[in-house]
């Protein structure tokens, strides 16, 4: 069994040699830095030299705010090769449908009858698919749990989001 490398040397070092494939839940307490540490892992996995598929799944912000973040948490680093190598999905536009943000200030696409229509998918089965097409041996990095909590607390609540 191949272990997903953290990137932080000294913790793979501790865990003998990163990650047992499989889920991995962080849960940190509030400016732990458990963010950090997940962009860390997300972004060190993202080059030519690892054959695996890294994948950002945000709940609420858009993908040029995802590479905003990353850059802002990294700012002296080089990031361009490794943003075009994170395979980025949001969510944002099915999180805010039923909000009075506005569909421009999360998405690109124009209001239209269409896209109101739009708001009635399912962010869970949206999520399913996406995480259907992840390769196996992936780094799926899924930002936040509270933010699909709070979307779907009306049908799910967290003991069935960890069965999901």
């Amino acid at each position: 069994m191949i272990n997903i490398p953290t990137g932080i040397e000294f913790f793979d070092k501790q865990i003998g040699g990163g990650l047992y494939p499989g889920t991995v839940f962080l849960v940190e307490e509030v400016g732990a830095g458990g963010r950090e540490f997940a962009l860390t892992s997300v972004c060190k996995n993202a080059n030519a030299d690892n054959p695996s598929e890294v994948m950002y799944i945000s709940i609420s912000s858009s993908p040029e705010e995802v590479k905003r973040d990353i850059r802002l948490t990294f700012p002296h680093a080089k990031l361009d090769d490794v943003l075009e190598s994170i395979k980025i999905r949001s969510f944002a536009e099915v999180y805010f449908s039923k909000s009075i943000i506005p569909l421009s200030w999360v998405s690109e696409k124009k209001p239209s009858l269409e896209s109101l229509r739009e708001g009635e998918k399912d962010i869970l089965s949206e999520l399913v698919g996406v995480l259907d097409e992840a390769k196996e041996g992936s780094l799926v990095f899924l930002d936040s749990l509270s933010d699909l909590v709070r979307l779907t607390r009306t049908r799910i609540s967290w003991s069935d989001l960890v069965d999901f």
